[in-house]
């Protein structure tokens, strides 16, 4: 978790986060997650992991990035997974709110879980979950999202409000 971070690198930033595994009663439980925090260096890549079995988990995402800027001058890979478990919410693979990224190329990956394990009683599992964000990608943009398990809300890919820019 970085809250009002600044991390400025001149070559490349890798962040990798793995959630916990059978919580209960949980409110927050991210892979990797960062609020009000600026990232900039060449490239970028993240990968996260929710939470591993959880049981009445309200917010599970492999990465969530809120009030967040990342520039890479070449690259930002973002690649997340979702928890999994009993009565899941807002459990997305990638969660970008109100963020802005920029680089030349920009690709996300998410994926909300999917076994046994995983609930038909949850709700906001999507893959990726984009809301009032800015991604500027001054050659290629490359979306990937695989909705989740439950009864409302499990999206490959949601959009709202925002800006998505791409050469290609």
């Amino acid at each position: 978790y970085l809250e009002a971070t600044n991390i400025q690198a001149l070559n490349n930033v890798q962040i990798k986060g793995s959630s916990g595994s059978d919580v209960r009663n949980v409110e927050t439980s991210d892979g990797v997650s960062l609020n009000s925090s600026t990232i900039g260096s060449n490239t970028l890549n993240i990968k996260g992991f929710g939470v591993l079995g959880g049981d009445n988990v309200n917010q599970s995402s492999g990465v969530y990035l809120f009030y967040s800027n990342l520039d890479a001058t070449e690259s930002i890979s973002i690649r997340g997974l979702s928890g999994y478990g009993k009565e899941l919410k807002l459990s997305d693979g990638v969660d970008l709110i109100s963020t802005r990224l920029f680089a030349d190329s920009i690709k996300l990956f998410g994926s909300s879980y999917h076994d046994d394990q995983s609930d038909v009683l949850g709700s906001d599992n999507q893959g990726i979950d984009i809301y009032d964000s800015k991604l500027i990608a001054s050659d290629a943009l490359s979306l990937r999202g695989r909705g989740g398990p439950g009864f409302e809300y499990l999206d490959g890919i949601q959009i709202i409000d925002s800006q998505l820019t791409s050469a290609r």
